[in-house]
């Protein structure tokens, strides 16, 4: 097999990247157009030369558009395996928490190991080739995961998100999407001390560009309110 195309399909980016180094990513919120993926994964696949497989992970199958975790899971494999037919990739694989990539996907059995699993292939690829021991902490647009590294291996039993989110390796806080009423419950304004309203008017991306952490994007309006990220 000569190149491979990696493919992260999360609820709000797509993520790419070959056996060659070259990378690619795009904005494609999925809860808005579940029925557009397959026809946005061929178009970004088409950017790439030729490969030989595609090989999928996954954590988009938590969209508000899907009823429960196993109705994403299918969604995603199908609409991979058709993009894969329309750019005339012969494999797709899907890459579950027992660090296997699967051809064949038995939707009863492995759902759970599919749902949510780009945590896991990034860990043990640090574990393998960058750290043996450590914390791995990987801050995203909407979750922050923490995960423990040991001898090589990824240092937890827990494999979904509810498990995760039990022993805390799995912390809803992220760079961009996450509102602010969710990590504060008040702030100082004008000498008092003031509620914040439990309601998305606000997040941490817009916090970050006031701070000045974060340049504003015109271009960007996945904001709270729809406007420009400016």
């Amino acid at each position: 097999m000569k190149t491979v195309l990696g493919i992260d399909v999360g609820g709000a980016n797509l993520k790419f990247a070959d056996t060659d180094r070259n990378s690619l990513s795009v904005e494609f919120p999925l809860w808005k157009y579940p029925d557009d993926l397959a026809s946005r994964l061929s178009q970004s696949i088409a950017q790439f030369k030729s490969p030989d497989a595609i090989a999928v992970v996954m954590t988009g199958e938590l969209a508000d558009c899907f009823i429960d975790r196993q109705l994403g899971v299918k969604h995603i494999v199908e609409q991979a395996r058709n993009a894969a037919k329309e750019c005339h990739v012969d494999r797709c694989y899907f890459y579950a928490t027992d660090n296997l990539f699967r051809e064949e996907v038995r939707l009863d059995v492995d759902s759970d190991r599919l749902a949510a699993a780009n945590w896991h292939a990034l860990a043990c690829y640090v574990a393998a080739k960058v750290c043996p021991i450590g914390l791995l902490v990987d801050i995203g647009s909407t979750t922050t995961d923490v995960i423990p590294l040991d001898d090589g291996h990824v240092a937890t039993r827990a494999t979904t998100d509810y498990d995760r989110l039990c022993e805390g390796s799995l912390i809803y806080v992220g760079c961009r999407r996450t509102p602010v009423c969710a990590i504060c419950d008040s702030l100082w304004l004008q000498g008092k001390q003031v509620p914040l309203m439990n309601e998305v008017f606000a997040t941490t991306d817009d916090a970050r560009i006031l701070l000045g952490s974060q340049p504003e994007s015109p271009d960007d309006c996945e904001s709270a309110d729809g406007k420009p990220a400016a």
